[in-house]
């Protein structure tokens, strides 16, 4: 685009002009800064950080490609030019006027630049619900999605892998463990895994030893005199309470199958695939308020693979600053260097780097 526009504004002028001559005078302002960009971006190809080497090769190949587009196919285009109307613009008006002020310009410049040093923050706006171009219709079929099932971007998601069913259940009681565990009380509340119905071997046989440490013979007598009196007022023969007492007698001969049904797996977020870890379960749950999204990640990352949109978001946008930051001292450098090197001259390399530190 600078390219295109520096081409555009020495073609634009108020007599007749040509393409070719406004492609020539391009080519002297041009060529510079054409090789230092090009130079600054290329030293990002330097250092070990991957995403700043891919992101120099591609803006290097891609000024150079523009550079070659300009002075060949826009002079096709954009043959000639008839004479345009001369029109006042304020901007270049205040420069010109603060440079015919000699020293009094330059501190008046000075003091703007001070002034707006103060807001120079790069910021990044991250926020996957907002990274949306589609139609109006499919907004409004999102936003009733979302008023139906509830916001995707506000819960946090996880994944667990295993070889077979009884890995995946041994996996999902650690994870159910350590939730368990969690001084918040209110994750649970928040959270469905099938360890809470169908347990693996270890949750299985502590939840068997529970329930004998429970039902004692003294609370077993008595629930089942309490069942039978209340129940015989309530309407209920005697024998209606018979399973339940056979399984307080007798519990190992009540338990369920050790797996998972095949009927419910889907329901439960349970799918199969092909590999070594060929079961997946799902699972979502939104965070309680207050509950950081890091926390959360730390204590569980280890158990489950863990997306939180939010944190996700949050961490991105960091990385994009830091890369920012860290390309612009990497460019900026490799700038200043290349044209010390093309003008051999130190207090002119500064007046050629003065509008370009102002404009940022």
């Amino acid at each position: 685009m600078d390219h295109g526009i520096a081409y555009l504004l020495f073609l634009d002028r108020p007599r007749l002009s040509f393409g070719k001559k406004a492609s020539r005078e391009v080519w002297a302002v041009g060529l510079l800064a054409l090789l230092t960009t090009v130079g600054a971006f290329g030293a990002l190809m330097i250092g070990d950080f991957v995403i700043l080497q891919q992101l120099g090769l591609f803006s290097a190949l891609g000024i150079c490609f523009s550079f070659l587009f300009v002075h060949t196919i826009f002079p096709l285009i954009f043959p000639a030019l008839r004479a345009a109307k001369e029109r006042p613009l304020p901007l270049p008006k205040v420069a010109d006027y603060m440079f015919s002020m000699g020293n009094k310009g330059v501190y008046a410049a000075l003091m703007i630049f001070l002034f707006m040093i103060f807001f120079v923050a790069p910021g990044f706006n991250m926020d996957l619900s907002a990274m949306n171009t589609v139609s109006p219709a499919t907004r409004a079929a999102e936003q009733k999605l979302a008023t139906v099932w509830g916001n995707i971007f506000s819960k946090v998601f996880l994944m667990i892998e295993a070889d077979s069913i009884p890995a995946l259940q041994d996996q999902n009681d650690r994870l159910l463990a350590a939730m368990e565990a969690d001084p918040d009380g209110r994750l649970l509340d928040q959270l469905f895994l099938p360890s809470m119905i169908f347990p693996g071997r270890a949750r299985r046989h502590s939840n068997l030893e529970a329930w004998k440490a429970f039902w004692d013979t003294d609370r077993v007598d008595t629930v089942q005199a309490n069942l039978r009196t209340i129940g015989m007022e309530a309407g209920f023969t005697a024998e209606a309470f018979n399973p339940f007492f056979e399984c307080l007698a007798d519990p190992e001969a009540h338990l369920s199958p050790s797996g998972i049904p095949q009927p419910v797996r889907a329901l439960m977020g349970i799918s199969s695939g092909k590999g070594p870890n060929q079961w997946r379960q799902f699972a979502s749950l939104s965070l309680p308020a207050k509950y950081q999204g890091e926390r959360f990640y730390e204590r569980f990352g280890t158990l489950a693979r863990i997306f939180d949109p939010g944190l996700f978001s949050k961490e991105l946008g960091h990385l994009m600053v830091r890369t920012f930051l860290r390309l612009l001292w990497i460019v900026g450098l490799a700038v200043v260097a290349l044209l010390l090197i093309f003008f051999l001259d130190v207090k002119l390399t500064l007046i050629a780097l003065a509008p370009v530190v102002f404009a940022m």
